[in-house]
Formats: structure tokens, C-alpha cells, sequence
């Protein structure tokens, strides 16, 4: 059984808990884990399973890590630790290469009224292209088949880590970053890898005004695409002859180029 959205799981009570570990869908899969509890700290092999785990759900999709569920799908909870997230946090920041930077303490379930065990739920965000792949122990861990696995071939990392020809919806975060990217950028310079999405994202946008009924939709996008990248070279152009002429000509070039990728960014974020 997939997670309830984030909105949900950040108000849940430990009723609300024990219900969806009671489904008999509620399974250890692609988006969660349950941990009976932190790993000894002089325990050298559980502590690099812990960060196998992190790096399996930052290097692939983001995670839920539940500590005090054990295999059973059983609540028991743990004693209550206001440094509970720094003992993590102690574990990871050695021998991550390189090192995670989005997870945090998400929720916590108190598991009785006296509110001295609690379950811990700890989210961990799919890290961004250029931050992965994560290694740790000399293996790149990845969410496979529902369980956490590590890469074997090349094919595999290509599978993993490549941009897919078809980069929506799944990785509209990944597009709206690179406008962002030209918006914060002065020289119409656009990065290599940044182009590569855009060409991916611009062949996706090709067919399904082509094929998708949502044609409607994307084909305002495929036109602001179209724009910005014909706006782009004589922007770069206009940084260059801005260094020595005077005007407004190259700041109101760099006012329409940001125009254009905000609004494709807002798009984005209203159809996703």
C-alpha cells in the first residue's frame, strides 16, 4: 500500500498509524522502510545498512523510514530522545560520498498518553541529478523492486541515472530547476546537462501535443519553450556588448527571458 500524501502523515495520531499498518497492503516497498531502531553506535555493519538505506531512496525516489515498527508491522515505538535525529545525523555525515543533504525528522507518533515512546518518521527526498549518485561502502544503493538493492552493470546506471527521453511529469522538479537556473543566470549561458533536459523535455512536449489529450495543456509550454530558447542566444550576445555600451536594450532582453521561464515554471507547478 503506497503512503497517504505528506499533508496527511504529518497529522496522524498513533490510531491513524496502526490503521494503515494494519492493511494487509502495507508493505516495506519503494517509498517506506520500518526500523525496530537505531543501530548500536559501536555496531560498524548496521551502521552502513542505515546508510545503504538513506543513499537507496536519495539516489531513486523520496522515502518514508519508519523506526520503532518492527517486521510485523507492530507499533512498539521507542523511548522518547530529543537528540534522536543527531544520532542519525552522526551516522550519515561519514562515508556518503557525496553526503545527503535532504532529509529530516518528519513526524513523530507518540504511542502512549504519557507521550515517552514514539515512533519516528524520518523523510528522505530524492536528491537532485547533480547531486547523485550517492556511495557509500563502495556501492551505489538504489530502490529496486520494492526493496533496497545495489547497482551492478552499466546498464543499471544508465537506467538510473541517465535522463530518460521522457522527463514529465515525473521530473517536472528537475525542469522547474533548470528555468530557475536561467533566471538566476546573467550570461544566457545554459549548462550542458541543463540542455540535454531541455531537448528531452522539448521532444516529450513534441509528441504529446501530437498524441496526448491533454494537448491543450502542453501546448502553450511548447511555444514558451520555443521562445526562450530563440531569446537565449541574443541574450548571451547582449551580456557581451553590456560590459562596455550603456542602456537598457540587454536588461530588457534579460526581463522577457525571465518572464517567459517564470511562466513556464508556473505552468508546471499548476498541472503537476
Amino acid at each position: 500500500m503506497s503512503l497517504p500524501s505528506l499533508a496527511i502523515i504529518k497529522n496522524w495520531k498513533i490510531a491513524d498509524l496502526k490503521s494503515w499498518l494494519s492493511d494487509p497492503m502495507t508493505q516495506e516497498g519503494w517509498d517506506y522502510d520500518f526500523k525496530v531502531d537505531l543501530p548500536d553506535s559501536r555496531n560498524d555493519r548496521e551502521k552502513g545498512n542505515l546508510r545503504a538505506c538513506y543513499c537507496s531512496f536519495a539516489n531513486s525516489r523520496d522515502g518514508m523510514i519508519f523506526y520503532g515498527v518492527d517486521d510485523n508491522k507492530g507499533a512498539q515505538g521507542l523511548s522518547y530522545d530529543q537528540n534522536f535525529k543527531n544520532r542519525i545525523s552522526h551516522i550519515l555525515t561519514s562515508e556518503i560520498y557525496p553526503p545527503i543533504k535532504e532529509w529530516d525528522l518528519f513526524h513523530v507518533v507518540f504511542t502512549n498518553p504519557r507521550k515517552n515512546r514514539c515512533v519516528y518518521l524520518i523523510f528522505i527526498k530524492e536528491s537532485f541529478y547533480s547531486e547523485k549518485p550517492h556511495i557509500t561502502d563502495g556501492r551505489v544503493w538504489v530502490r529496486e523492486n520494492g526493496h533496497r538493492d545495489y547497482i551492478k552493470t552499466g546498464i543499471d546506471i544508465q537506467r538510473h541515472f541517465l535522463i530518460p527521453d521522457k522527463l514529465f511529469p515525473r521530473y517536472s522538479d528537475v525542469v522547474i530547476r533548470v528555468f530557475e537556473n536561467i533566471k538566476n543566470n546573467y550570461q544566457g549561458h545554459v549548462v550542458f546537462l541543463d540542455v540535454m533536459i531541455l531537448q528531452r523535455f522539448k521532444v516529450f512536449l513534441q509528441e504529446s501535443c501530437t498524441n496526448d489529450i491533454r494537448r491543450d495543456v502542453y501546448a502553450p509550454l511548447l511555444n514558451d519553450l520555443g521562445d526562450l530558447e530563440t531569446r537565449m542566444p541574443t541574450l548571451s550576445e547582449g551580456y557581451m556588448r553590456s560590459l562596455s555600451i550603456q542602456g537598457n536594450d540587454w536588461q530588457n532582453r534579460k526581463n522577457e527571458v525571465d518572464n517567459i521561464a517564470q511562466r513556464l515554471i508556473d505552468t508546471l507547478r499548476k498541472i503537476n
